[in-house]
């Protein structure tokens, strides 16, 4: 195929004091059209590129120290399966996302800093063939999702950093009926850096630990095809790295 369009881009940004910022943008894009698998009846059929489009307006609040955002966004998308039933790889409306996003940053102390967000989605089906699936939720999107991270630099042992996450992520659909759905998981990720100087050189000893607690989870669904994906089990990881 070959097709190009104008994909118009608009932002504003407003600044009512220095340490405070409120935007809004709109843009559009053009994505490349999907290809139906190998297992498609209508395998390797390439789609017609389709027009994206995205809003978004927050604020942005900058104290140096910590800060804060806050943003709402609806974003609109084709959306394409493949048929349980006829096995046949087609275009199934546009998928709507409309959502609101919470991120923070800062430092509550001396060599503590935390930094963490939270997503609230609803993502939606429409235009779909018949109108038969409009207003389900789309595939292998969750409705809600958050990451939470703490760094501490200990007084008592100067160039240690420990390190802790935990991620959240609410159940998704696998399917574009709804006929079922994975469950939310919750994963925590522990790790520690160490900086100092070897023979002159700075060095960085580095060991974390992801999924602490080896926990057992589908981690996500692929949208198109329902195919999932098992999360990780623990890993244990450690590195060394020079500076020349």
């Amino acid at each position: 195929y070959d097709k190009s369009i104008i994909t118009p881009f608009v932002g504003l940004v407003f600044k009512p004091t220095q340490n405070v910022s409120l935007y809004a943008n709109y843009i559009e894009g053009l994505t490349r059209g999907e290809t139906a698998p190998l297992d498609a009846e209508n395998r390797n059929e390439v789609f017609k590129p389709a027009r994206t489009k995205q809003m978004e307006a927050g604020v942005k609040v900058d104290m140096g120290d910590y800060g804060a955002s806050l943003a709402v966004f609806q974003l609109e998308k084709p959306e394409f399966y493949l048929d349980s039933q006829t096995n046949i790889f087609s275009a199934a409306g546009e998928q709507r996302n409309r959502g609101v996003e919470l991120s923070i940053y800062g430092q509550p102390a001396k060599g503590v800093r935390l930094v963490g967000g939270v997503t609230l989605m609803n993502a939606r089906l429409q235009k779909t063939q018949d109108g038969v699936n409009d207003g389900n939720h789309a595939v292998g999107v969750p409705r809600f999702q958050a990451t939470m991270g703490a760094e501490w630099d200990p007084s008592f042992a100067p160039g240690l950093t420990l390190q802790g996450y935990v991620t959240r992520r609410g159940a998704q659909y696998v399917n574009k009926e709804n006929e079922g759905r994975i469950p939310g998981w919750t994963r925590v990720d522990l790790g520690a850096r160490y900086t100092t100087k070897l023979a002159g050189r700075q060095t960085t000893f580095r060991f974390g630990v992801d999924n602490v607690f080896n926990k057992r989870y589908w981690a996500t669904v692929a949208p198109q095809f329902g195919q999932l994906t098992a999360g990780k089990g623990r890993v244990v990881k450690a590195s060394v790295s020079l500076s020349f």
